[in-house]
């Protein structure tokens, strides 16, 4: 499937066809997982999965804008050392935000990653 849509997709598209048919891919892979995981092993907990959902998706929303924002103030100068700057300082400022606004909202999904498993 990821094999025709990226054919599909990268002629009108050029790169981001193939972007775009990856991500499409995924989410119907996604999407059908969860239906016969739901249907065949577990009931899921709709109501925190669509809470957590919606928690990453804002925090993905306001971290995007922090990032544009940072790339609009930053100069586009030539060199290695500017061009580190142009990536690191909004990559941090993004995790940061994602994390912070994370954290305001309550989520917990985190603290489960961040827990020992033996």
């Amino acid at each position: 499937m990821d094999f025709i849509s990226n054919i599909a997709l990268v002629w009108p598209l050029a790169e981001l066809g193939l972007a775009v048919g990856t991500t499409l891919t995924a989410l119907v892979q996604f999407f059908a997982l969860v239906y016969l995981f739901a249907r065949f092993r577990q009931p899921l907990a709709w109501n925190q999965l669509l809470s957590t959902i919606g928690r990453a998706v804002a925090g993905c929303l306001i971290m995007t804008v922090v990032v544009l924002l940072l790339l609009g103030q930053l100069p586009n100068l030539p060199g290695t050392s500017s061009q580190a700057l142009r990536m690191g300082v909004p990559a941090l400022a993004g995790l940061v935000t994602f994390l912070g606004f994370n954290v305001i909202l309550g989520g917990q999904e985190l603290k489960l990653l961040a827990r020992p498993r033996f």
